[in-house]
């Protein structure tokens, strides 16, 4: 896959492409498929700076394109059916051997609306079994991480910390982490793109894996961390 429009036959993982592209916010101008293409074919390791833009963009895309379809006369205005849906699409986007991962990098419209049918048809049926069960679930408030962490590491020390989160196997908490450190939000009902979205998972979830990937991290690099 290459970029249209210019004449110019550069792969998807030219990576100073992608740089001029954010930098210009004119992401919106890219055909969806190229950029989950960008995000598989760069891999988990790429630069952030071009990663966490390209995977937020994905997210609120695809939350923006699943909330059109959804009537909220569903349970819960929808959200239940369009955050299964949404989990499902960028778990597939972060694993591209998998067949809806290779697919959403061809048809990501056609592919996002076969995980939305599937949603609908879980939904439809837990709320058969489960008719009366609590939609808001536990309503505690989640904890907010540690503000500033990791502020105080400095740019020699970058490579480092790059090289630990690649000891953590779980892809989504090493993206969770990196986003973390953009000052992305775990969740908000005011911002389109959080952690939580981009990753599929509870804010709960996102906040564990945070402090997880922390404590990882402390022991690991001592009073630096």
């Amino acid at each position: 896959m290459t970029e249209e429009g210019s004449g110019s036959s550069l792969p998807v993982t030219n990576i100073d492409r992608w740089r001029r592209i954010i930098s210009e916010g004119a992401l919106d101008s890219v055909p969806m498929e190229e950029i989950v293409a960008a995000v598989q074919d760069l891999g988990p390791y790429a630069d952030p700076r071009v990663l966490n833009p390209l995977m937020l963009h994905i997210t609120d895309a695809l939350t923006a394109l699943l909330r059109k379809r959804v009537w909220r006369t569903h349970s819960n205005d929808g959200n239940d059916i369009i955050d299964r849906a949404h989990a499902a699409v960028i778990d597939a986007v972060l694993q591209p051997q998998s067949a809806d991962g290779k697919a959403l990098r061809e048809c990501f419209e056609a592919r996002v609306a076969l995980r939305l049918k599937d949603a609908i048809r879980a939904e439809r049926e837990n709320a058969r079994r489960h008719p009366s069960a609590d939609e808001d679930g536990d309503s505690r408030p989640l904890p907010t991480p540690e503000a500033g962490y990791g502020s105080h590491v400095v740019m020699e020390e970058h490579a480092h910390v790059e090289t630990l989160l690649a000891m953590i196997e779980d892809h989504r908490k090493r993206l969770a982490w990196r986003l973390h450190m953009e000052g992305v939000p775990i969740e908000s009902k005011k911002v389109k793109g959080t952690i939580a979205k981009a990753t599929g998972v509870s804010g709960r979830q996102v906040q564990d894996w945070l402090d997880e990937v922390k404590e990882f991290l402390k022991s690991k690099m001592g009073d630096r961390a």
